[in-house]
């Protein structure tokens, strides 16, 4: 093996031993700080990138809610599917996209989102009900 294709594959590696480096110090850091959000992204193997693109589709979300302009539940959740590489992993149906939402709605971040969009879903009335009996 010659000189540059040896420094070719080093390089390579490094890069693959960089981006791994980097997803577990996300990883660990969801573990170390214990969110309702940290505790979904960690168990659904959520990534930096697709983090921050989520966090950019809740922007987007209260913009829209913000403008009064129509946004339901199943746009939310295509959204949110289509971060992810694999659009058919079973893993981000729109369970994720409900549990997300919920998650960040508890930790006090987008609060208005979740209510929004799946207030008249009649599987979390009661849950939104004592949400808001508590005062949270």
């Amino acid at each position: 093996m010659d000189f540059e294709k040896r420094l070719e594959d080093l390089e390579k590696k490094n890069a693959e031993l960089k981006k791994e480096v980097e997803y577990l110090n996300f990883r660990i850091g969801l573990v170390a700080s214990k969110t309702h959000v940290n505790q979904i992204l960690y168990e659904y193997d959520v990534n930096q990138i697709q983090y921050n693109a989520i966090m950019d589709v809740m922007d987007d979300v209260r913009k829209e809610l913000d403008a009064h302009r129509k946004y339901d539940h199943a746009t939310f959740e295509q959204r949110i599917k289509e971060i992810f590489p694999d659009r058919d992993d079973p893993r981000y149906d729109y369970h994720f996209a409900e549990d997300i939402a919920r998650a960040f709605m508890e930790d006090g971040r987008w609060e208005e989102v979740f209510p929004s969009l799946y207030g008249s879903v009649p599987k979390f009335k009661y849950y939104l009900e004592n949400m808001r009996n508590e005062g949270k």
